[in-house]
């Protein structure tokens, strides 16, 4: 999935928790590590209510499959007709989609059913050269995906598919129509309003809502030089990053009826590509990503919902530079899932339960 700003089994699991941590005194939080059997490098993008968790990983022959994992540590891999597969999103059925990339370098939609079951799609106006198709980045409840597609221009267009297979295009309102500039849609929520941001004529970042009914609301933040909307959920709150004139990023949380407000988390860089990336929000507010320090180190945070932000890094995790910690989705149980980079630069998938 592009982002403009970001650098953006049991077996093959293993159990990283401090001594501390196994008390049954103790209240701190268990961070578990995993890795599908050979992975050379393994990314967990989203986890749903019952604690399953969908992502990507490449092999040690450097190809990209999809995976999903049970909350007992089981993982299923999985491959569309392709060369490489990822995932992005998994509902509270266990259906995920993400996309696929073929022998020519074409993307495709692919949505993966809780049995196991491989469906592709491309949503009319794709591109059908290298580098152009289809992507899927949300898929909810119902079986709505969320995602963009990139036509034969190289220009970017959201679109909306319900469980029927219908997608519907659409733009954001001043949406440029140029290379590299359009409307790329990422959150979904349970009602089918979606979230994302667009490239205006200047290749200008801004963000959008589009409600379930068609209506398309874009926004800024204030002081922004550039605003991203990524994760929306069924109130309509909004979460992403914004930037500064500094190239500094920022996160922020927009209510539904517009209001915004703004944070960092503590111990962020305030040099340029530095800062706070928010990525995810659940039913109750909260939100995690991560932030960039000033030493260009990763760390992931969890911002509850009155607004206190909380650092984890996964033990295991390098403190080099851009080694690290991202957090990537939250549960509304509060299970965080993401990976961290060691410090030889190999990626793991995590979860961290309360």
């Amino acid at each position: 999935m592009p982002c403009l700003r970001r650098s953006v089994w049991p077996l093959g699991g293993s159990l990283i928790v401090s001594a501390l941590a196994l008390s049954s005194l103790s209240a701190k939080p268990v961070y578990t590590s995993f890795d599908p059997p050979d992975a050379a490098s393994t990314y967990a993008q989203s986890v749903n209510a019952a604690g399953e968790i969908a992502g990507f990983y490449q092999d040690t022959s450097a190809a990209t499959h999809g995976f999903v994992r049970a909350a007992d540590g089981t993982i299923m891999t999985f491959d569309a007709s392709g060369i490489a597969t990822s995932a992005y999103s998994i509902n509270k059925k266990g259906a995920a989609t993400g996309q696929f990339e073929d022998s020519n370098q074409v993307h495709h939609g692919v949505e993966r059913s809780s049995d196991g079951k491989t469906e592709s799609f491309n949503v009319k106006g794709a591109g059908t050269g290298g580098g152009e198709g289809t992507w899927g980045s949300s898929i909810n409840s119902t079986g709505f995906i969320s995602g963009y597609e990139l036509d034969n221009f190289f220009v970017y267009h959201a679109y909306v598919r319900d469980k029927s297979g219908k997608a519907r295009v659409f733009d954001a309102h001043g949406a440029g129509k140029g290379a590299a500039q359009g409307t790329l849609a990422y959150g979904l929520n349970g009602n089918g309003d979606t979230a994302g941001y667009f490239i205006d004529s200047s290749s200008l970042v801004h963000g959008f809502a589009r409600a379930a009914d068609g209506t398309i609301s874009t926004f800024d933040v204030k002081e922004a030089a550039g605003t991203s909307a990524y994760g929306i959920n069924d109130s309509g709150l909004i979460t992403g990053s914004w930037f500064d004139a500094n190239q500094v990023e920022h996160g922020f949380a927009r209510a539904a009826d517009g209001t915004m407000s703004t944070f960092d988390a503590r111990g962020a860089g305030t040099g340029s590509y530095q800062g706070t990336f928010p990525f995810a929000i659940n039913t109750r507010g909260d939100i995690v990503g991560f932030f960039i320090d000033a030493n260009n180190v990763y760390h992931g945070f969890l911002r509850k919902a009155p607004g206190k932000v909380k650092v984890l890094d996964a033990p295991g995790a390098g403190t080099g530079e851009y080694q690290g910690t991202q957090a990537s989705a939250v549960n509304d149980k509060g299970v965080v899932t993401g990976y961290y980079y060691d410090s030889n630069g190999v990626a793991h998938g995590f979860v961290r339960t309360p």
